[in-house]
This record gives structure tokens, sequence and C-alpha cells, in this order.
């Protein structure tokens, strides 16, 4: 019996959440040792470009609260 099916016997008895596991172990052995030509990135428009309204949502951090940084950009307000 070839390995393949072997490997594709035992799986088929493990519960599902184990076979995920060893899923992803053949995907991890593949990155790790088959070298296969990686696709170039293709790079759309910026017009193509979707925003996702509240994507950056808890990524900022405002430390304070208060104006005392304002008087570092009189120069630049009206």
């Amino acid at each position: 019996m070839p390995i393949a099916e072997e490997i594709y016997a035992e799986v088929k008895t493990l519960p599902d959440e184990l076979a995920r596991e060893v899923l992803d172990f053949v995907h991890f052995i593949e990155e790790r040792y088959v070298k296969r030509p990686k696709a170039e990135p293709t790079l759309r428009p910026s017009s193509q470009l979707r925003r996702i309204p509240g994507s950056a949502k808890g990524k900022l951090k405002i430390l304070n609260e208060d104006d005392e940084h304002l008087h570092d950009f009189k120069d630049y307000m009206p």
C-alpha cells in the first residue's frame, strides 16, 4: 500500500479536530521542504482597494486628552 493511502486510512479514523492538526502539519511540511515557485504579488491600484470602516479601531492609543500639544502647531493653524 502506498504511503499516501496508509496516511489517508489513519486520518479517516481521527476526529475532525485531530484530522485538522494533521492537515496543518502537512501544510507546514510543504512550506518548509517543498520548493515551489512563488507567484509574484500583484499590486492593485488604490482605486480598487476597499476600505473597511472601523478596521483601525483599537489600534491607536491617545495618550493625552488635552490642548498642551497644540502650541507646537500654531504656525500651521489659522
